[in-house]
């Protein structure tokens, strides 16, 4: 059980939205209060929509 987990770094991992909902939901409940830094930029790849250029 982590109990000092204070950053997750979920950046670029391509994940899914219900596997991201059960490790945030498993690490909040193990972690208590500690977790104070959270990077999700890119975790969800599925759902970013390309650039389009004009």
């Amino acid at each position: 059980q982590q109990k000092n987990l204070e950053i997750l770094n979920l950046l670029n991992s391509n994940l899914g939205i219900g596997d991201i909902l059960k490790l945030l939901r498993a690490v909040t409940t193990s972690s208590g209060n500690r977790l104070r830094s959270l990077d999700l930029r890119g975790a969800f790849r599925d759902w970013q929509t390309p650039h389009t250029s004009s």
